[in-house]
């Protein structure tokens, strides 16, 4: 397929002299799968367009692992923030298959941005792409937290008891966990319905009865504590 079949299969409609313009001033790298685009931290030089096949984004995170935290696929802008910020690349980008995309240097990909609309609107959905994905992953961070928090209180309770069976007061789970009420509850639905507690029964004063399966909670703890952020 020629350069200017790919620009037209960008999703976002292009017009011609937008295509014209990414033609002349920009230039098309191929990628075979797992082929490395750029680097984290590699100096920021170029902008990138999708055209065929997806892309891999992930992140070094502070134990060393290398976690993916997005996939590009056709249509998707990446290596922008970069431009913006005068900043090094923010993660590594790898090939998830064989990849075509098109790359404009920095300067090239501004003044592009000034004059053609349609190129903006594509990049503004990319970036409204991206965020709803960051959101999400906060999101789920946020509610693994909390189940991390309220599983290890009622492990707590259960050590000082050396009960399965148990009361839990929330407002001394609040207290001690410094969540609020409703977190708590959804937490603890949320575990009654994965069946790492059973039993559940919300009583009157604040009072919750319920049967945790100890062994299990643990594990599950464990698990959703060592989950990348982007998964």
């Amino acid at each position: 397929m020629d350069i200017y079949s790919l620009l037209e299969s960008v999703p976002t409609t292009l017009g011609k002299s937008t295509i014209s313009y990414l033609m002349d001033y920009g230039k098309i790298q191929n990628f075979a799968i797992n082929d490395l685009v750029f680097r984290e931290n590699d100096v920021c030089q170029g902008v990138y367009i999708i055209l065929n096949g997806e892309a891999r984004v992930t992140k070094i995170d502070a134990f060393g692992n290398h976690n993916v935290i997005a996939v590009a696929r056709i249509g998707s802008v990446f290596g922008e923030m970069g431009v913006f910020l005068d900043l090094q690349r923010s993660g590594t980008v790898i090939a998830n298959s064989e990849l075509s995309v098109l790359v404009l240097d920095n300067q090239d990909f501004i003044s592009a941005l000034q004059h053609f609309p349609d190129l903006s609107l594509r990049l503004f959905k990319s970036l409204s792409t991206k965020l709803n994905t960051v959101n999400g992953q906060l999101a789920n961070m946020l509610n693994s937290m909390t189940m991390v928090q309220v599983g290890s209180f009622l492990l707590e309770v259960i050590d000082r008891g050396e009960q399965q069976h148990q009361i839990v007061d929330l407002t001394i789970a609040m207290s001690e966990t410094r969540l609020q009420r409703r977190d708590i509850v959804n937490a603890l639905i949320n575990y009654n319905r994965l069946e790492l507690i059973t039993k559940l029964q919300f009583r009157d004063n604040d009072q919750v009865f319920c049967h945790t399966n100890s062994s299990q909670l643990r594990k599950y703890i464990k698990q959703i504590s060592l989950r990348p952020s982007g998964a």
